[in-house]
């Protein structure tokens, strides 16, 4: 069974995303808080790759035949697919979760996990701001290579540096620290608080390093 074409559908909200993951494209989706989950899967450093609306797959209620068609998959760097469902948790009623759980047993059964992930999880602060504001500095332009280096050396002097600090000492903003830490060459508490000037970063290592947002 063929795979659902937002981009051509009629009468449904569709809004767009631009995906990183495993190359950069845009990926359409049905609600606004699908595109809000973008952010979590971009920013999970376990995610390689994830796609909206993947190939439907089949189920029974009794001896009826149904068709269901998952918000998103997932692939994590383990190997691992999840099919996503994304939900506002005020219409996760009984009959509803009654049916997810039907879906996820044949969704087990085909070789995918299957997760429930509502708006709760998806937009919890200070989280969800802190992802946007990284997913949004990639975009920004680099530092010369003099001038990373010298932030880069700046940092790894202190065990721990404020971002203000940085910015009073360098000719940077906010914005060129936030794009380091996308890129990985800085490490941020992301769930504990707001972005800020009086935020802390850490020089990047294998002790620190790796964001892991989504739970499996």
């Amino acid at each position: 069974m063929k795979r659902r074409n937002l981009k051509s559908r009629k009468g449904i909200t569709v809004c767009s995303f631009p995906a990183t993951k495993p190359a950069q494209r845009m990926i359409f989706l049905e609600s606004i808080l699908e595109r809000d989950a973008c952010y979590l899967f971009e920013l999970d450093d376990s995610v390689i790759s994830y796609d909206s609306q993947p190939e439907p797959i089949r189920y029974m209620v009794g001896e009826e035949a149904h068709h269901y068609t998952a918000d998103f998959i997932v692939t994590f760097d383990d190997g691992e697919q999840v099919l996503y469902e994304v939900k506002d948790s005020r219409y996760l009623e009984s009959d509803t979760l009654e049916l997810l759980d039907l879906i996820s047993e044949y969704a087990r059964a085909n070789g995918y996990g299957f997760k429930i992930i509502t708006d709760e999880s998806i937009r919890k602060r200070p989280l969800f701001t802190n992802l946007k504001h990284l997913f949004d500095a990639q975009h920004n332009s680099p530092l010369t290579s003099d001038l990373s280096r010298e932030l880069l050396n700046l940092v790894k002097k202190h065990e721990a540096i404020c971002i203000g600090d940085l910015t009073e000492r360098l000719p940077i903003k906010i914005i060129d620290i936030y794009k380091l830490i996308f890129e990985g060459e800085l490490f941020i508490d992301i769930h504990s608080e707001s972005f800020g000037n009086m935020s802390e970063v850490r020089a990047a290592n294998e002790r620190l390093f790796g964001r892991h947002i989504l739970n499996r």
